[in-house]
């Protein structure tokens, strides 16, 4: 007679149960957000700026007349770069995320980083993202989309994989 038997030892399965709890510690997870997302969301921030907008947050408006004038009359360039007039935005926005711990099994990793330069970037962060009305158009900084949240879902797959062997 020709049988089929599924035997499952409780030892190894508390072995894998052991590397799973692991790897879904908090400090296991500050690591992926460390080592796999900031990078995604760095990068992403670069070429946002480079490109002047990207596929997450639309390609940002050109600058109106008068904004060039302005600019060239404080010595910067008066058309391009976008955004980057002083470069503080710019240097905040490429900052690594700021690790938030919450409570005992929580961390977030937050963008963009806080403490920021001061009250004068929160403006400038706040215009690009939102605008102001009849003054400034938005041209967003900070976005994700859902290539964005498919490239990271694929890295935790792989991390975690290689965290649990």
């Amino acid at each position: 007679m020709l049988e089929f038997v599924i035997a499952i030892d409780a030892h190894s399965v508390e072995g894998v149960l052991a590397k799973v709890d692991h790897a879904v510690s908090k400090e296991r997870l500050t690591e992926f957000l460390v080592t796999q997302v900031n990078p995604v969301m760095r990068n992403r921030a670069f070429n946002r700026f480079a490109n002047e907008g990207d596929d997450a947050v639309g390609k940002w408006e050109p600058l109106k007349k008068r904004t060039e004038w302005y600019r060239s009359q404080q010595g910067y360039p008066p058309k391009h770069p976008i955004n980057v007039r002083t470069g503080q935005l710019r240097a905040w926005m490429y900052q690594t995320g700021m690790l938030n711990h919450l409570g005992t099994d929580t961390v977030e990793l937050a963008f963009p980083n806080h403490p920021h330069y001061g009250v004068d970037l929160d403006a400038k962060f706040e215009g690009a993202q939102l605008g102001k009305p009849g003054k400034q158009v938005p041209r967003p900084v900070l976005g994700f989309n859902e290539t964005d949240f498919e490239q990271i879902s694929l890295a935790f797959a792989r991390w975690f994989v290689g965290v649990i062997g």
